[in-house]
């Protein structure tokens, strides 16, 4: 509020100087056409001087208002983009921290349908949530390091499975989508020795041809 009644006072005081400028040219001009100057007392020199002093007064008075106010216009910019520069960091601050919940409990939801399926004896969709629980606890910042946890359970899982397996066809795309994703990842290398081979059984089990 304080910046706009500042810039309100500006604004009046800088019309009011192009007003009083303007006035002042015009008055010198009527002066001019009606004769004026030649019956008065002050010579002609003289008063065409002080006209041309105080029109370069004010002139440079309004120069140097212009300037003045370009500088704290600069300023108020500058301000104006650090404070979005600080909420664009802030932003992106909340939205890595969302991303890492949900990774969060995307990868505890994975691993407890996984678990529940596994007890039940649906071994090939428990394999498919333990992927899935894989898959969001790379992606996690802070990792739960269940990584091992995930892969021993696969491996039961696969020896639990027969030959030829099912699963549902939407599943075998989302499977594929998902390896890409894991492979693609920066801490992928850690995994690769254990995933590559549990990864080659399960598809095989399922008939799942990788592109």
């Amino acid at each position: 509020m304080t910046n706009m009644k500042d810039q309100n006072k500006k604004s009046t005081w800088a019309l009011g100087l192009s007003i009083a400028a303007t006035m002042l040219c015009l008055l010198v001009f009527a002066l001019w056409i009606f004769e004026a100057i030649p019956h008065s007392i002050i010579t002609a020199d003289a008063f065409i001087g002080a006209c041309v002093t105080l029109l370069g007064v004010i002139v440079t008075i309004a120069v140097g208002a212009q300037i003045v106010n370009v500088m704290e216009v600069k300023s108020e910019q500058r301000k104006l983009e650090e404070e979005l520069k600080t909420a664009l960091t802030r932003l992106q601050h909340q939205q890595k921290k969302m991303d890492d919940e949900r990774y969060h409990n995307l990868h505890i939801h994975h691993c407890s349908i996984a678990l529940l399926a596994e007890t039940q004896g649906h071994y090939p969709n428990a394999i498919y949530y333990y992927f899935g629980a894989l898959l969001n606890g790379l992606q996690m910042k802070d990792s739960l390091d269940n990584e091992n946890f995930v892969f021993d359970h696969i491996s039961k899982c696969v020896v639990q499975c027969k030959d030829k397996e099912t699963i549902p066809e939407h599943w075998k795309e989302n499977l594929k989508n998902n390896d890409k994703v894991i492979c693609s990842l920066t801490d992928y290398h850690w995994i690769k020795e254990r995933y590559e081979p549990l990864r080659d059984e399960y598809f095989k089990r399922i008939g799942l041809k990788q592109d």
